[in-house]
């Protein structure tokens, strides 16, 4: 899927026997802790106690991948032989947040739709979505848009799973047609866009995070067009290098390494 950027997967779990996070006592909260730490002893993930449930387990990957929830799911499992999660038969696994109980999984991806917003869709798209039981949000990143699972009661994993795969599949192919759309009557346009991107980040001495935002939606127009054969990992990787910029002065230095790295990776694929 050209334009997923990232796969994200977020599991939420609670200890049988211990209350929800508002109601936790700071001793009850460094049990908890001390079980979980003792319990993975150094093993390499990322979890998060008790940001609004006890324990979040969070898997990121580039692109769209299943590898985001495979790792998670690996983890959640494990502690599941070892600890009792606060679980109903009727219900799932039990939450402070009424949209998580069930299977207890959010699963999120950042997908570049510009395509569907230089056409003014993104608020169809939006309404569209929120009836299937999504949510889509705009980064802060141009173009860039978060789509999440909102809601697991009812649902098992294998379900919230294929759904949400079919439903990002579902916006790939929306904005390739209206990338095409739009290359019916702009095309030299989009062509003349793609080939001067490439052109600057080829050969950029000084490059600002804004402009390789703006650069990098122009190639990726390209690609899903067939107008190049720059990979579209090549581009996630350039992307990749805006993703943690949030410092509000950049000085000169930085912005020549920024081209430098550009660079480098152009010319690495």
């Amino acid at each position: 899927m050209n334009n997923v950027l990232s796969t994200k997967v977020s599991i939420f779990r609670n200890l049988k026997d211990y209350k929800f996070v508002p109601k936790l006592k700071d001793e009850e909260k460094q049990e908890i802790k001390e079980k979980i730490e003792k319990l993975l002893d150094g093993k390499s993930t990322h979890i998060t106690l008790f940001d609004g449930e006890h324990l979040t387990i969070e898997s990121r990957v580039d692109g769209y991948s299943n590898t985001a929830f495979e790792q998670a799911k690996e983890v959640a499992d494990y502690l599941s032989h070892k600890i009792s999660f606060a679980y109903s038969d009727e219900y799932g696994y039990l939450m402070s947040d009424i949209k998580k109980i069930g299977a207890g999984v959010r699963l999120e991806c950042e997908m570049c739709l510009d395509s569907i917003k230089v056409l003014g869709k993104m608020d169809q798209l939006r309404q569209n979505l929120a009836k299937l039981g999504y949510v889509l949000i705009e980064t802060k990143l141009p173009s860039v848009y978060k789509i999440s699972t909102m809601c697991n009661l009812g649902m098992g994993e294998n379900q919230i799973r294929e759904d949400f795969e079919k439903t990002i599949q579902k916006l790939q192919d929306l904005e390739v047609e209206s990338i095409k759309i739009l290359d019916l009557n702009k095309h030299d346009e989009l062509m003349d866009k793609m080939c001067r991107s490439i052109a600057i980040l080829s050969s950029a001495y000084i490059l600002t995070f804004d402009e390789l935002n703006k650069l990098i939606i122009h190639v990726r127009n390209g690609i899903n067009l067939g107008l190049t054969n720059i990979k579209v990992e090549t581009i996630n990787k350039l992307q990749k290098l805006t993703q943690d910029q949030n410092q509000e002065f950049i000085s000169q230095s930085e912005l020549k390494d920024l081209a430098s790295k550009v660079k480098s990776i152009l010319k690495g694929e």
